[in-house]
């Protein structure tokens, strides 16, 4: 803190900044799995405000209620709770990082910890194929033989292919079946 103080002589700037950060948080879902995240944002920023001693910061209500309006209804309904049960002193900023700090321990040890990895891994049948370059073209031939070509830009590939009529079930295709 102290480099980035003297960097920008600035301390005010660099609260606005935290306080910045946290009006971006992205609203909560209906579950608690990233209470985590904004426990961390909210001690991040209140950890700022002590170092620089600028704790005129840490009483903004309003500050305070752009946090709480991210929250879901459950913890709206915990923080009011919480809130209600405390010695108010002012400090509503150090109120809430102590709220959303007790309530990630206590989401922490009944969630099921997460596997490392890579971030945005899915399971391999719910990825999407691979895009292929590649051209179809179907050939018919007089003795009714067919033959399907895949062209790929580095290989040729003729697979032949015997179609099967959906009417008749023999080896012709639909428009050349005589049940028509």
């Amino acid at each position: 803190m102290r480099v980035l103080e003297r960097r920008f002589e600035r301390p005010d700037a660099i609260i606005k900044q935290e306080l910045h950060k946290l009006r971006r948080m992205t609203p909560m879902n209906d579950g608690m799995g990233n209470i985590s995240s904004f426990a961390n944002k909210v001690n991040n920023c209140v950890a700022a405000i002590r170092t620089l001693n600028k704790l005129s910061y840490l009483s903004a209500p309003e500050m305070t209620d752009e946090i709480v309006d991210k929250f879901n209804d459950i913890l709206k309904f915990k923080w009011c709770e919480y809130k209600d049960s405390q010695n108010n002193d002012g400090r509503e900023l150090v109120m809430l990082s102590t709220f959303l700090n007790k309530i990630a321990v206590q989401c922490s040890a009944s969630m099921p910890t997460e596997k490392g990895g890579s971030r945005n891994s899915r399971p391999a049948q719910a990825r999407r194929p691979r895009r292929t370059n590649a051209i179809d073209t179907m050939k018919y031939d007089a003795n009714n033989s067919n033959s399907h070509t895949t062209f790929q830009p580095t290989k040729w590939s003729i697979i032949n292919v015997k179609i099967i009529c959906p009417i008749c079930n023999n080896e012709h295709g639909l428009p050349d079946c005589g049940e028509l």
